[in-house]
């Protein structure tokens, strides 16, 4: 599992540098690789909706048989890492 780090304010400098190393708009926040299955997993706090370009990166996820979660608490990340792992 490892995290992307796409939220973090950044001057114009720095902004070009993340996009020209890899930066994609939309990545969900933790990634995974588990038994030959990509895991894309959004973190969302109460009520936070996806943006249209999460909402793409699920599609791509889904559609090359990976599997998307948006997880709104501790509870739900741990529920679903003992449902993947188990």
């Amino acid at each position: 599992m490892w995290r992307v780090e796409n939220e973090r304010d950044r001057n114009k400098y720095e902004q070009m540098i993340a996009k020209s190393t890899g930066l994609v708009s939309g990545v969900a926040d933790l990634n995974m690789v588990y038994n030959g299955t990509f895991y894309g997993i959004e973190l969302k706090a109460g009520k936070g909706s996806q943006s249209s370009s999460q909402k793409k990166w699920q599609k791509t996820i889904e559609q090359q048989g990976g599997k998307y979660f948006v997880i709104r608490t501790e509870d739900e990340f741990k529920q679903l890492i003992k449902d993947i792992t188990k």
